[in-house]
């Protein structure tokens, strides 16, 4: 017998977006990475282990996500000390972009307040966005954290299927945000999309810093993605990585069971040493 092991499940949360009436196909968008944070390639449906409710849906189809994915970076904390090494980041994630997902499309919030931001296409627009790479911190500080999440995830709900955030934060010179970590959790879930968090310093504890812990610790892993503390001088290095781990995911297509409501998803594959990043909720396709 086949002994089937689950590496680290996706965060669960409650699915508000499950069909009340017959069943559909729904899709997830999972990574699976190794014990080195390198993405794990050629799984297949057999791999995985998916329960809704603690219930094992059928599962139609994994394949290699192929959807153009749309991608806000986020910029935040940094001052003009970081320039250097922010601008080298910034141009490491187009470049794994135009490499790995050339029809991908990317907007920045660094350094215009809430405006939401232009999404452009990563070839086609090269010119302009490795513009807005270079010039960093040049036009004023980044909008507070919370705020400038609930902004990209608005922005995300219009584009489509593949929806990710990049937040590049300093914690310890962050704008103290008067917004809550459960309202942008909840923009983030409306969005559809995934939040992952670079931090390059420990957080302060100002009660708008607080607030925005309690998202990089929660909100990360329950939309499918995941929060790294590294150190400032690596976070190009970190950046690109992170990156590409978030362009591997997978898309695994499921049926819902018949008349089924609010529920909670796992979603885990059969190898050990693995890590696998997929959020607690789902769409349909």
């Amino acid at each position: 017998m086949v002994r089937r092991s689950i590496g680290i499940l996706g965060v669960v949360l409650a699915l508000s977006s499950l069909p009340t009436a017959k069943a559909e196909p729904a899709r997830v968008y999972v990574v699976v990475v190794d014990g080195n944070g390198q993405p794990i390639t050629g799984l297949s449906s057999r791999h995985f282990l998916l329960r809704v409710d603690g219930v094992e849906p059928p599962i139609l189809g994994v394949r290699p996500a192929t959807d153009p994915p749309a991608l806000v970076v986020i910029v935040d904390g940094y001052t003009d000390f970081y320039t250097l090494q922010m601008r080298r980041a910034l141009r490491g994630v187009l470049n794994v972009l135009r490499a790995v997902a050339p029809e991908a499309h990317v907007g920045f919030m660094m350094s215009e307040g809430s405006t939401p931001p232009a999404l452009k296409h990563v070839t086609r627009d090269a010119a302009a966005l490795d513009r807005e790479a270079a010039s960093f911190i040049q036009r004023g500080a980044s909008a507070p954290m919370l705020e400038s999440i609930g902004v990209a995830a608005r922005v995300l709900s219009e584009a489509g299927p593949r929806r990710l955030i990049l937040l590049l934060t300093s914690q310890r010179d962050s704008i103290a945000s008067s917004g809550s970590a459960e309202v942008t959790g909840e923009a983030v879930r409306r969005s559809g999309a995934s939040l992952w968090a670079l931090q390059s310093t420990l957080p302060m504890t100002q009660s708008g810093v607080v607030e925005n812990e309690k998202v990089l610790k929660t909100v990360t892993r329950a939309s499918g993605g995941r929060r790294e503390q590294r150190l400032t001088w690596l976070i190009e290095e970190h950046a690109i990585a992170m990156t590409r781990q978030m362009l591997s995911q997978y898309e695994v297509t499921f049926e819902l069971a018949e008349n089924g409501g609010p529920g909670y998803l796992r979603v885990g594959v059969d190898r050990q040493g693995v890590e696998v990043f997929a959020p607690g909720w789902t769409t349909l396709r």
